[in-house]
């Protein structure tokens, strides 16, 4: 969920404001409003640590009962205009 979590906008990273197009100090929030029919997950092939090669990783990787994955919890609720900052 960290990717999730609020993040400050400021210093060398201040959001354009679409009105007045100043430039001014926000928050960044990222919310899943919808899950998607399928689901991708990347496997990581290759392994090393600091200046070792990268070795092909030999780990057995058992994946499980894919229908009760559930993902609900990391769906947040859905903007209105008005959480954009726009006219309703």
């Amino acid at each position: 969920r960290e990717f999730m979590r609020e993040e400050r906008l400021d210093g060398d990273n201040l959001w354009r404001c679409f009105c007045c197009n100043d430039f001014r100090p926000a928050t960044k929030t990222l919310s899943i409003w919808k899950l998607p029919s399928h689901l991708v997950v990347h496997l990581k092939r290759f392994g090393g640590h600091g200046n070792d090669r990268l070795r092909k990783r030999s780990e057995r990787v058992e994946v499980p009962d894919i229908s009760r994955i559930d993902l609900s919890h990391l769906v947040g609720h859905a903007a209105t205009a008005g959480d954009l900052g726009q006219a309703e």
